[in-house]
């Protein structure tokens, strides 16, 4: 049995810190492409424009997270093409990763291809799926005008991941 995990919000102070980016940015997807090879490993993405950019070149992610908005204005992204086969679904607050978000990432690392539809905001979620993923997966977010983040899961990010989580985040 999995253990419970808490409801987590940030703590004020290190709301600037959680907006720098955990890898490198590049500038847009396909420059970020170049830098990787995705072929045979586990691509995740977080967020709706890296998603619909990723499934644009052709690339299927294992995970792919959602909340239909980019910078907090709805869009009307369909993700169909990417051949997902199994939608979940969770409430996510601005500020916060809740229990219900993680464990939803936790089942879907654990599934076939999947999206995973936020009702909130997902963009924290990028903490968990670096804590959970396994090792070589490969990671892509969007910073907020500045581009993609792209990075691959090893030792050293899922410390960093756990770290950040523990640092600055208060348990509800």
């Amino acid at each position: 049995m999995e253990e419970l995990v808490p409801n987590r919000t940030i703590k004020e102070l290190y709301r600037p810190r959680l907006k720098e980016p955990l890898g490198k940015i590049y500038p847009n997807i396909a420059q970020a492409l170049q830098q990787f090879d995705v072929k045979g490993k586990l691509v995740i993405t977080v967020g709706d424009m890296v998603t619909k950019n990723i499934i644009e070149k052709g690339i299927s992610p294992k995970l792919s997270i959602v909340d239909y908005r980019v910078e907090r204005k709805p869009v009307d992204h369909t993700y169909d093409s990417a051949g997902f086969n199994l939608v979940l679904d969770a409430k996510n607050p601005p500020g916060k990763i809740t229990s219900d978000a993680w464990e939803q990432v936790s089942r879907g690392l654990k599934r076939g291809k999947v999206l995973l539809e936020v009702e909130g905001e997902e963009d924290l979620l990028v903490l968990a799926v670096l804590a959970l993923a396994r090792k070589g997966s490969l990671v892509f977010y969007g910073q907020p005008e500045e581009g993609v983040v792209a990075l691959e899961v090893n030792d050293q990010v899922k410390v960093y991941a756990k770290t950040l989580l523990n640092a600055c985040f208060s348990i509800d």
